[in-house]
């Protein structure tokens, strides 16, 4: 299976799924590289071009998270520098670097999971300083004030975009279940119904 089929039917989610209509264009002009965790370590998946980096845990001897970039060392050498903002599922992994690493700050990011709230859009436990980390949309503001009539009117906009399906194959639902590291918001509440986002 090629690595792009990968992204849209396995690994697609919700910040990218957004924005379908330009999905293409953002592949060809900034490759995003998809982090699949394994049993024994993950993979790294880039589309253009093609490929893929298998990275086990038994290779790596520690572990250092630095301003947004998990920097993996081996033989006293760093290895790989694997930087938040150009990788899809990126706080999945520091979510399940595995114990052990005595550069690796674990309670740093147990807090920071701790203290992410809820999205009123996506539902999931993940909303950090006014931004969804996981469906990427922002928090109600006075910004998006002036860009709408009422808070509901966004948040059903938004839910339209991140849940209708991308093709007829694709199963209309409505779900906030656990997604790239983040937990499900327990209160979360749909504004959208299954009939809203049927074709």
């Amino acid at each position: 299976m090629k690595i792009s089929d990968i992204l849209f039917k396995i690994f697609f989610f919700r910040s990218i799924r957004k924005h379908k209509n330009n999905f293409k264009n953002f592949i060809q002009n900034y490759n995003p590289k998809l982090i699949d965790l394994t049993q024994n370590g993950f993979r790294i998946l880039t589309v253009n071009p093609a490929s893929e980096i298998n990275i086990k845990w038994d290779d790596i001897d520690d572990v250092e998270l630095e301003n947004k970039r998990i920097i993996l060392f081996s033989d006293n050498k760093i290895k790989y520098i694997i930087q938040e903002s150009e990788y899809m599922r990126w706080y999945e992994l520091i979510k399940n670097i595995p114990a052990g690493y005595p550069r690796f700050d674990y309670n740093y990011v147990n807090q920071f999971f701790k203290n992410l709230t809820g999205c009123e859009i996506c539902g999931h436990l993940s909303v950090n300083n006014g931004e969804c980390l996981s469906c990427g949309s922002e928090v109600w503001n006075d910004e998006l004030a002036k860009m709408y009539n009422s808070k509901r009117e966004y948040i059903i906009e938004e839910q339209l975009d991140i849940f209708s399906p991308d093709d007829e194959d694709e199963k209309n639902l409505i779900s906030n279940e656990l997604e790239s590291g983040f937990s499900s918001d327990p209160n979360w509440k749909p504004l959208i119904s299954q009939d809203d986002i049927k074709k």
